[in-house]
Parts: structure tokens; C-alpha cells; sequence
């Protein structure tokens, strides 16, 4: 799976700070968690790579 393209929120004029600050927080939530479960199923992925490579060395 690839990573998501950040959009960023942009503070529009009239809103306030803490809408503003809302918003981020829930763009960051969402980004960061994609990001992190990505690099957990590629890491994943590697693990089973390293697994059998090792698994083949100990069979030749």
C-alpha cells in the first residue's frame, strides 16, 4: 500500500484558532496512523523475507 498524499489544512480567514487547531489535529491523526500501519505491514513484509532467506541457508 503507498502512502497517502498530505494535504494539509490551510487556516481560511474567520475561522478561529481553535477550529483551525481541530482541524489539524484530526489531519494529523488520520495521516500519522496511515503512515505508521504502512511501515508496520512493510516491516511485516521484511520480517517474512528475512524468515525464509534464513530458512533457505539452513536447507543448502
Amino acid at each position: 500500500m503507498a502512502y497517502k498524499q498530505p494535504k494539509v489544512p490551510q487556516m481560511r480567514e474567520g475561522d478561529s484558532l481553535q477550529a483551525y487547531a481541530k482541524e489539524l489535529m484530526l489531519f494529523l491523526r488520520d495521516f500519522c496512523m496511515a503512515a505508521w500501519n504502512a511501515d508496520r505491514r512493510k516491516d511485516e513484509e521484511i520480517g517474512a523475507l528475512r524468515r525464509q532467506l534464513e530458512a533457505l541457508k539452513k536447507e543448502g
